[in-house]
């Protein structure tokens, strides 16, 4: 899309939405918590792309824009050093796969405690934001992680705390982030990273407020 000159703003709208909405994981996220909670979801998803999107789409920006691979010379691109390219990038970033799907399964296996589930409640203000940070270090498709959400939400998490997590780890994640430290540059990628962690705690709020 970059490399197509699509303005900035569509390629971060289509960047959030895309792991977060996707029809499979809706069909599932329908028939676990119902056709209200889907339809909010989907709503605050959508609402998080296109700010998010708006708020990025500054032609200043492009500037902080990189190309994945860094060949330039048409003669030496061929599918053979894109590969090379590309098998050692994925090398670099298995450890961080592997540590992130580890903290997700982990996640499956936890019972908060009542004095956890009473923490939490009485401190939502840093919850909620503290769910965020948990969730862009933890790597699982949404599809994973609808499961682990409806097992949160059985165990009395607050629902926007658990939504706000959801989003975060399906939408950012480590790997992601890596990924994208070879599209952005530092300056770009840390204003997208500011920009979404904002939104997916403002999103985590309304939903609070909306399904307690």
């Amino acid at each position: 899309m970059i490399d197509s000159n699509i303005r900035l703003g569509y390629a971060v709208s289509f960047l959030i939405a895309s792991p977060t909405l996707n029809p499979p994981a809706l069909i599932l996220f329908y028939a676990l918590f119902g056709g209200q909670i889907t339809l909010v979801y989907i709503a605050i998803c959508l609402t998080i792309a296109v700010v998010g999107g708006i708020v990025l789409d500054r032609g200043s920006l492009r500037k902080y824009l990189i190309e994945i691979f860094f060949i330039n010379d048409v003669d030496t691109f061929t599918l053979k050093a894109v590969n090379r390219q590309y098998a050692g990038f994925l090398r670099s970033l298995a450890p961080v796969v592997v540590i992130a799907a580890f903290l997700a399964t982990w996640l499956q296996s936890w019972a908060p405690s009542e004095s956890i589930l009473s923490v939490l409640d009485q401190y939502q203000m840093a919850a909620i934001p503290g769910a965020v940070g948990v969730g862009g270090a933890i790597y699982a498709d949404i599809v994973m992680l609808i499961p682990i959400g409806q097992l949160f939400l059985d165990k009395g998490l607050n629902t926007g705390l658990v939504f706000s997590f959801m989003m975060a780890a399906s939408g950012v994640g480590l790997p992601s982030v890596l990924l994208l430290t070879r599209v952005f540059k530092k300056e770009l990628l840390v204003l997208y990273l500011i920009t979404i962690f904002v939104l997916f705690t403002m999103a985590g709020f309304l939903v609070s407020w909306m399904i307690p």
